[in-house]
């Protein structure tokens, strides 16, 4: 999709408006130097459970725990971040299986078309669980591993995958350059692709981008709000039927 000459132009004058404010321009300099060493240590922690140093059970109660406060920065620690974690550990019934499709989809893809086949696999491992009787679909809600997979491949490569934030998601669906297509894998594919093409146009980082969306997504709001961290979608998109 090319983006209208006339919507860069109006973001551009945004991008200005936030690098003039100092502010901002603060929060940018400590989020990044904050995330810079939280990825290495996530990094880290991963590589530790895909070597199998530690359980899928230490994997879990350790993210959950860690998340809370010492890993903030990136919004892993609700409802699509650890706590969905949290549910599928308690949930489904075997673990080996379980971490058989954990160690799968939490590497970074090589390719869109890897992603793809990732995301597809492991929304059908949930789905079929669901189907089988194994769990219901309130307790696993499938449709939040597009934020925790995301998020552990943004880890990985901060540039190549965006996080699936619902700021994000929700200020490029009132510029008409995203919507949801009720496909997890379009969903994501199709974010990422204009989250890209967008971060790109206007020269600047994947954090910078991501940050510039949540600025005017609060700016939308009444009161205004100080700078946060970028938070994971909680909303009613979530699948509680």
């Amino acid at each position: 999709m090319t983006i209208p000459e006339q919507t860069l132009t109006r973001w551009q004058v945004h991008l200005e408006d936030a690098k003039a404010d100092q502010n901002w321009v603060n929060w940018m300099q400590h989020l990044t130097k904050l995330r810079m060493e939280l990825c290495d240590e996530l990094q880290a922690f991963l590589d530790s459970y895909l070597n199998g140093e530690i359980s899928t059970q230490e994997f879990q109660s350790t993210f959950d725990r860690k998340t809370r406060k010492e890993w903030e920065g990136f919004g892993m620690k609700g409802m699509s971040g650890a706590m969905f974690l949290n549910m599928l550990v308690k949930y489904l019934p075997d673990e080996t299986v379980l971490a058989h499709h954990l160690k799968r989809a939490l590497p970074a893809p090589e390719s869109t078309e890897m992603a793809g086949k990732v995301i597809q696999e492991f929304s059908q491992f949930l789905e079929t669980a669901i189907a089988t009787g194994k769990v219901t679909r309130r307790q696993v809600q499938p449709t939040r591993c597009l934020f925790f997979l995301s998020s552990w491949w943004h880890i990985q490569d901060v540039e190549k995958w965006p996080i699936f934030y619902i700021s994000a998601r929700r200020i490029l669906e009132q510029e008409s350059l995203y919507s949801s297509q009720s496909d997890l894998v379009e969903d994501y594919l199709s974010f990422r692709n204009m989250f890209q093409e967008m971060a790109s146009s206007l020269e600047v980082s994947s954090w910078e981008f991501e940050q510039l969306c949540t600025r005017l997504q609060e700016s939308q709001a009444e009161p205004a709000t100080p700078p946060e961290a970028a938070t994971e979608d909680e909303s009613a998109e979530a699948d509680l039927a």
